[in-house]
């Protein structure tokens, strides 16, 4: 009964957000992820490279635009959006319509960013602080695991971190 309750919180909750629904993902990350949107970066790339190649790609794409990487600058100035040691978490408003996740991630050995989470929220959207809480909460789970984080940066694909994200899919369940 909890279980169902919560898989009906949480359509009402993934139909607020306008974005369509990976049947049996917990993980609002995999939800929202669209494969293409999934980077292997160098393993000697730095945080601010690899955010910079990432808002590159997608610019080229028409996803997002030269203004995004003025904000994204400016903001990281003030001051840097890295969840820990291992983990980026960039993330602005833009005056797009719809919801823009990319991730990143770097194989790397010694210490530095292995994860990198690029979110660009609609200015217009009431939902924001919500989306923002629950990957705060996916973030928290994953730097909080031995090896999640490092599991996560060997990864290849968009669809190999879905595919991750499923199999690991308890770990997330409490977020909606």
């Amino acid at each position: 009964e909890v279980e169902v309750l919560r898989q009906i919180e949480r359509l009402k909750y993934l139909g607020n957000l306008d974005i369509s629904m990976k049947t049996g993902i917990n993980s609002l990350i995999a939800t929202i992820l669209e494969p293409e949107h999934f980077y292997v970066l160098e393993p000697e790339t730095t945080y601010l490279e690899a955010v910079l190649y990432m808002i590159g790609q997608l610019t080229e794409e028409g996803v997002l635009d030269e203004d995004f990487k003025e904000a994204f600058l400016k903001r990281e100035k003030k001051s840097t959006m890295l969840f820990d040691e291992q983990i980026g978490f960039p993330h602005l408003q833009y005056p797009g319509e719809k919801i823009v996740l990319a991730v990143g991630v770097s194989d790397r050995t010694g210490p530095g960013t292995r994860f990198l989470l690029l979110l660009a929220l609609p200015e217009d959207s009431e939902l924001n602080d919500d989306i923002l809480i629950h990957i705060y909460n996916e973030l928290l789970v994953i730097s909080s695991g031995e090896t999640l984080a490092e599991d996560i940066s060997k990864l290849r694909s968009g669809s190999e971190f879905v595919l991750y994200m499923i199999r690991n899919n308890e770990l997330f369940e409490d977020n909606y």
